[in-house]
């Protein structure tokens, strides 16, 4: 079911209101949604709530992504652990042509520091090939990282 919330305009999808500062209650068992307009300073948001038996209270909602009038900026995911941002194709810049947002590869960096016994350093191809070689190096207190870059990608 949908409803339909006054004051704090609000869409809501197997989900209602019958107390003000709650998360809602379900229409039928399962997950609920709602879509949040804040009048006052011009937000938007879409929250997931969690799973719930129908007329019983939901046990949380999770920002999923949000309008922030202030700043003009666009959030995603930010308040679900572990969460991540998918993009199935290509993402592109207008002001930019055709400049292909996706990742072209995804690195991953770990460095240890043992005082007295030197440094340990691993680096990886996470995702796609971006890195062909790295090398760690150490004078006094100060580390260098250098990482090689695939010059096809």
């Amino acid at each position: 079911g949908i409803s339909l919330q006054q004051n704090w305009p609000t869409i809501c999808f197997n989900q209602y209101r019958d107390q003000p500062l709650y998360f809602g209650r379900a229409i039928s068992t399962g997950y609920g949604m709602h879509m949040t307009f804040n009048y006052t300073n011009g937000d938007f948001a879409l929250y997931r709530n969690g799973w719930s038996n129908a007329g019983m209270g939901f046990p949380q909602q999770n920002e999923m992504m949000a309008f922030i009038e202030s700043g003009y900026k666009l959030r995603l995911n930010t308040a679900l652990p572990g969460s991540s941002l998918e993009v199935p194709t290509k993402m592109f810049a207008p002001g930019w042509g055709k400049m292909n947002l996706v990742p072209l590869g995804i690195i991953k960096v770990r460095m240890t520091y043992f005082p007295n016994d030197g440094y340990t350093i691993t680096a990886s191809n996470l995702s796609g090939s971006l890195m062909t070689n790295y090398t760690g190096s150490k004078n006094g207190s100060t580390f260098w990282l250098e990482i090689s870059l695939s010059p096809s990608v």
